[in-house]
């Protein structure tokens, strides 16, 4: 009996795993955080549910990011991502601790949050078959 090659038992995967479970808690953590932290501001369900739409609108600019992907190396894309959402999720502390953060600030985060995780949703659906080679029976 031949043993089947195990893929999610790699190194890389194992690394890529993590990683990609790390990011979506920090992902997840700022989905709540946001809103809330808006309703904090501003004691206002509506304002708190516009953060929630407008992570939604960033979904508006997925075709150009798609076509950004296909023309771009994905891997160079998936580590640029990563960066770019950890740049903008550094940007929610040191306003606050500052005293600069606002809610039009808070919903110009989520929306490039927004942006920054579907990116990364985009790059991943072209890399993951390029990085682990996955065979049928």
């Amino acid at each position: 009996m031949n043993t089947p090659s195990h893929t999610w038992i790699t190194r890389r995967f194992l690394l890529y795993a993590t990683g990609n479970a790390v990011n979506n808690i920090g992902n997840s953590m700022w989905t709540i955080a946001l809103p809330l932290l808006v309703y904090h501001f501003t004691r206002s369900s509506l304002f708190m549910g516009v953060t929630v739409a407008i992570e939604a609108l960033s979904m508006l600019l997925q075709p150009l990011v798609g076509t950004r992907v296909d023309h771009t190396s994905p891997r160079r894309l998936l580590v640029g991502s990563l960066f770019y959402q950890a740049a903008v999720s550094a940007l929610v502390p040191f306003l606050y601790g500052v005293h600069a953060l606002t809610v039009g600030v808070i919903y110009a985060v989520v929306f490039l949050l927004g942006l920054g995780m579907n990116a990364l949703q985009t790059v991943q659906t072209v890399l993951i078959p390029l990085m682990f080679r996955f065979s049928c029976p």
